[in-house]
């Protein structure tokens, strides 16, 4: 994730990875353990639809997902909406403070509007007056390096 503050106006630009369908095993071989952002979806007539939209800031995007998907406590009533054999999920490395996690979350529950996060109680950090977010998709082809 890349972030430019221009005034009182910021700027992220976030590389997406491909959508993969869930599935318990291979989602933790696929996702990195860094913090980040993750997205579910639901195939609907091969359509994405948005279903929620969360961060993994101190667990990382692994056991972010693995955690959401146990039958615990903590998501109980999340997880009783959602089938994990229909769910499909994208993520996004997003290293740097928990308040620009939180700037990008809230434009992505603003602009899509998931069926499962609430819109309204959700806010920004309120450092910036704009948030401005460019979103890049990235295909298994390709290569990423971390470029100082």
């Amino acid at each position: 994730m890349k972030k430019n503050v221009i005034n009182n106006d910021v700027y992220y630009a976030l590389a997406w990875s491909e959508i993969h369908k869930y599935d318990r095993f291979s989602s933790s071989r696929t996702l990195p353990v860094l913090p980040g952002i993750i997205g579910l979806f639901q195939n609907k007539t091969n359509r994405y639809v948005p279903l929620l939209y969360f961060d993994c800031w101190r667990e990382g995007l692994r056991d972010g997902l693995k955690n959401f998907m146990l039958p615990t406590p903590r998501f109980k009533a999340l997880r009783e909406l959602i089938n994990p054999e229909e769910i499909y999920f994208n993520y996004t490395v997003a290293e740097g403070p928990q308040k620009d996690l939180k700037d990008v979350l809230f434009w992505l529950i603003k602009t899509y509007k998931p069926l499962y996060n609430n819109t309204e109680s959700f806010s920004d950090s309120g450092r910036y007056k704009n948030i401005f977010v460019k979103e890049l998709m990235r295909s298994p082809s390709d290569i990423i390096e971390k470029i100082p």
